[in-house]
């Protein structure tokens, strides 16, 4: 850890790997136990020092963000990109971001033709189910006909046998 013989940090350039001095392949738990050797280092030499205090924070809010999977590779790839621009290697990442560019058109365009196909099943969906509902309520209107056939049959077939009978 960049530490100079007070506890503080004793510089705020380099990575935050370098910062708490682990690699870049750096577990959570090594982030822990290094985050911890500061709290140990700093705490035995300079209990009441606000220049460590500060620094205490910092290295509190870098090992949270080394420790969050989204914003560790954010920064992950912030590093690269500043490599890169440091080797003279920029253009291959330019074409890395073009080449990300090209697989994230790629993959908006087949999730909207996903949905496009999504849709018109919808609308097949909804058409199917109109064309039912039409069905049952001529269905509906053919039983309600029948019902009041059968209706009529029974009056017809009730005054026949009155007559019988008379």
């Amino acid at each position: 850890m960049n530490l100079d013989e007070n506890g503080h940090l004793k510089t705020t350039e380099g990575n935050f790997y370098e910062v708490l001095g682990i690699p870049e392949n750096a577990t959570n738990e090594q982030i822990d136990e290094a985050y911890e050797r500061y709290v140990s280092i700093h705490g035995l030499k300079n209990p009441d020092d606000s220049a460590g205090g500060f620094a205490l924070y910092a290295l509190g809010k870098i090992k949270n963000m080394l420790k969050q999977p989204e914003k560790r590779f954010t920064y992950d790839a912030m590093l690269r990109a500043a490599k890169y621009e440091k080797d003279a290697d920029f253009k291959l990442l330019c074409v890395e971001k073009d080449m990300l560019i090209e697989v994230q058109k790629k993959t908006i365009e087949i999730f909207q033709r996903t949905l496009d196909e999504s849709n018109e099943n919808k609308k097949k969906i909804e058409s199917y189910v109109e064309m039912l509902e039409s069905e049952n309520s001529k269905n509906m209107n053919i039983i309600a006909k029948q019902q009041s056939l059968i209706e009529a049959l029974q009056k017809i077939a009730d005054l026949q046998q009155v007559d019988l009978n008379n």
